[in-house]
């Protein structure tokens, strides 16, 4: 019974951060979704009603649009460039440069987002900003690179791309570092290119480790919020609004609490389905 005892009291401050932090939120959410007030006022249970307003919505449909958009741009971006990435810190021979280079990619990941954003967006000032300044030295115009909707949308794919490559580098290049090196040997020496060694042989050997980064890679795009609070605030207009960031505006600006509690409820749907379809997808193909 001691022993019993001692277990539950090593495991009660996790438990206890779990309730305060994720149960006791997750039942507050599944509450407001079938009420409307504010916290000002009584809240009235309406049933589906904030699922039909959120289905009326055009702004809803518009930033579920960007949010897919942005994953469409983001997974791919980000698995190939942290795969490049890897396999060039994989082949360097010297333990030092190694490390170094492990270092310096994994930098982005360790500075907040936030004044990451804010740097970005010193970088792309119109009238100051570093990168135009060196398109003036190339005799080109300054360009209001958030002004528009979609350039806005690609900068912010850009920067998420950004953070998340020392993690997704690191992920792979730890997955390629357990491949057999007798086999790499065996292939260097009968010449084979460094493209067909790493397609045909490397790529097949870390699919695991491919699968677990291309699905957490999708879950944080589709969740993309910081980027677009920061640097453009849903703007120009609503053209960079997404799910995460029009759940915020919904929730605590316009404080209607029971619609915001909705979309959250949808985009959670939204993400499960898609990393259950990646999931079967991707394990299949490993199987076959």
């Amino acid at each position: 019974m001691k022993k019993h005892l001692e277990a539950y009291l090593l495991l009660a401050p996790k438990m206890l951060c779990f309730a305060i932090f994720m149960a006791l939120p997750f039942v507050a959410a599944i509450y407001f979704i079938f009420h409307q007030g504010t916290f000002l006022t009584s809240f009235q249970f309406v049933g589906l009603q904030n699922f039909k307003d959120a289905m009326r919505d055009s702004l809803f449909w518009r930033s579920l649009n960007n949010t897919l958009l942005l994953t469409l741009m983001v997974v791919p971006l980000s698995t190939i460039s942290a795969l490049f990435v890897a396999y060039g810190i994989y082949a360097v021979k010297s333990s030092r440069l190694k490390s170094i280079m492990k270092a310096f990619v994994f930098f982005p990941l360790l500075s907040s987002i936030i004044v990451t954003s804010i740097v970005w967006g010193y970088l792309l000032n119109h009238d100051k900003g570093i990168i135009n300044n060196f398109f003036s030295l190339l005799g080109l115009s300054n360009q209001t690179w958030l002004a528009n909707g979609f350039t806005a949308l690609i900068i912010i794919a850009v920067i998420e791309v950004y953070r998340g490559i020392g993690f997704y580098s690191l992920t792979y290049l730890a997955a390629m570092q357990e491949v057999p090196k007798e086999i790499m040997e065996a292939a260097s020496l009968d010449g084979v290119s460094h493209f067909k060694m790493f397609y045909m042989m490397i790529l097949p050997l870390i699919r695991h480790a491919l699968t677990f980064g291309i699905v957490i890679c999708t879950i944080w795009a589709l969740q993309i919020f910081d980027i677009v609070y920061v640097l453009t605030n849903g703007g120009p207009g609503t053209s960079t609004y997404t799910m995460a960031f029009y759940i915020y505006r919904n929730a605590f600006v316009m404080n209607n609490i029971g619609l915001g509690a909705t979309m959250s409820f949808i985009l959670m749907m939204i993400i499960m389905l898609v990393t259950l379809v990646q999931l079967r997808l991707l394990r299949h193909k490993e199987a076959g």
